[in-house]
């Protein structure tokens, strides 16, 4: 089947043209709730792209779609309600509760899901994330590290993003993915070598020796160091 690339609300297409648990991996970059209007350049001039502020009035559909289902997000987003009263935060999270709860249907039981999102509103996305997928497939919060030009000159520079890992279910699918070990981690910690030559590091443990060898590459951590794309980049 070939590619396909949707250009509107992701709650219709998840809605009309993706049958249940067909999906591997999905990965979100939402609205972050940041109250700001996001400009694009067409054309040689520049349009309002996105105005990432919410209104309670504008998202009770979404609410009431969430609230009615016979799960936990049903309680939770009630919870919700009383805790955050019914303005932009909730607004914000009902908006985001519906997606969610739809790309949970399409997602395969062996499936990951990614949701990308900033201090703003992580916490309580996590909590929305552990109603739908449950607390046990919550895998990785994820911090992606970046460097502006930007920066307060109260209180510390705000210079990451979070990113929500999440499976469906136990039998999520898990690559091993691994990056390189570095020269001077190899020199730092697998300064031996054994009787064949082989870079090692040697330990004793419960005074029984041990020998353990550098493996093809480290897996991941879980705060990854990616430059931002600059205002000057193609990309923009």
């Amino acid at each position: 089947m070939g590619n396909r690339l949707y250009f509107g609300d992701c709650l219709d297409v998840l809605r009309e043209d993706i049958a249940d648990e067909t999906v591997d991996l999905i990965y979100l970059d939402p609205p972050f709730n940041s109250k700001r209007l996001y400009n694009a350049f067409i054309g040689g001039a520049q349009w309002v792209a996105f105005d990432d502020t919410w209104r309670w009035h504008e998202a009770v559909d979404d609410f009431h779609e969430v609230a009615s289902q016979p799960s936990d997000i049903a309680s939770t987003m009630e919870g919700l309600r009383r805790i955050l009263g019914e303005g932009p935060e909730l607004a914000y999270l009902a908006y985001m509760a519906n997606r969610l709860a739809k790309c949970r249907r399409v997602l395969k039981s062996t499936g990951s899901i990614y949701l990308h999102c900033d201090q703003t509103m992580s916490h309580y996305l996590k909590v929305l994330m552990d109603a739908l997928f449950g607390r046990s497939n919550f895998r990785n919060e994820i911090v992606w590290c970046y460097s502006t030009s930007g920066r307060s000159k109260q209180f510390f520079a705000k210079k990451h993003d979070i990113i929500l890992l999440y499976t469906k279910s136990d039998k999520g699918f898990w690559g091993d993915y691994r990056i390189p070990i570095s020269p001077k981690y190899l020199r730092s910690h697998y300064r031996q070598r054994d009787e064949q030559g082989r870079r090692c590091r040697i330990r004793v443990d419960g005074g029984k020796e041990r020998v353990y060898y550098p493996k093809e590459g480290m897996i991941c951590n879980d705060w990854w160091e990616i430059p931002y794309v600059n205002s000057q980049a193609k990309e923009r």
